[in-house]
């Protein structure tokens, strides 16, 4: 067993939300993510990776397809290959939550 100490670098996507790099290999890479007040993610589709997201802190407004979700700190969700997906902060708090694709994302996010 290997243990993996976290000291990467943080970057910052879309206008103000921040990733941390936490695993990656050829099939998953694992990300921690944080939504500031009131920002979003632009809605998006990948054709080859699937993800699934885990609310570590915090409360999001998911879109998946046509439907609306509101998780808090706990849940989680999937996200199928090729389905339209948005998250959302429209809270007061700062969202934090773990982000696994599979296969990597890479150069895989199309917009509608």
């Amino acid at each position: 067993m290997k243990i993996i100490t976290n000291q990467t670098q943080g970057y910052l996507w879309g206008e103000n939300c921040m990733a941390w790099p936490l695993f990656s290999n050829p099939n998953l890479n694992v990300k921690e993510e944080l939504i500031p007040p009131n920002s979003q993610e632009e809605m998006h589709f990948h054709q080859h990776s699937q993800q699934y997201i885990y609310i570590l802190e915090g409360k999001a407004f998911c879109i998946l397809n046509d439907q609306a979700f509101n998780l808090s700190a706990g849940d989680s969700i999937h996200i199928p290959v090729g389905d339209l997906h948005q998250v959302k902060n429209i809270h007061h708090s700062f969202l934090r939550f773990l982000l696994l694709s599979l296969p990597p994302v890479k150069d895989d996010i199309n917009y509608p």
